[in-house]
């Protein structure tokens, strides 16, 4: 199984996290949830947490472990230890990758765009990242550069 995740910054200074999990050929299922955030100036441990949380009890409760991640740049900004944390504590292999945050203009005019929901962009991250594994569910051998170290991330 695969996960993305994104994250949207709201107004109110909450935020709206996306999640989107994919077996490989369909996106299975997702989850939003709006975060907010304590009094404490560290939001991206209390978004980490929740994210890491937010796995291992879906894992837990659905008996499967994910593979990868496709995460989102703009949520690497907010919480730029969670990559670390994935890996190193679920052993599932992140992605960062470039996700459109807005809706398309029938206008073309940019300016007003619509912001897209969280799960959208959770959706088109897990895509992205299941490009960069094989039939194996390994990542493919294109994406390991010289001495084992991941090109992607």
């Amino acid at each position: 199984m695969y996960v993305g995740i994104a994250v949207n910054p709201l107004p109110d200074g909450s935020c709206e996290i996306g999640l989107s999990t994919h077996d490989g050929s369909y996106s299975t299922d997702f989850s939003v949830k709006k975060l907010k955030f304590k009094e404490t100036p560290e939001h991206s441990i209390q978004i980490e947490n929740h994210i890491v949380r937010t796995l291992i009890d879906f894992s837990t409760e659905h008996l499967f472990k994910f593979v990868g991640a496709g995460i989102t740049e703009k949520l690497v900004t907010l919480a730029p230890k969670l990559c670390g944390r994935l890996w190193k504590e679920l052993d599932i292999v992140p992605i960062v990758v470039d996700v459109r945050s807005t809706q398309r203009s029938l206008k073309g005019d940019e300016t007003d765009a619509k912001l897209r929901p969280a799960d959208e962009q959770a959706d088109s991250a897990v895509r992205k990242a299941l490009t960069h594994f094989g039939p194996s569910h390994n990542p493919r051998q294109d994406n390991i550069s010289f001495s084992n170290n991941n090109a992607l991330y």
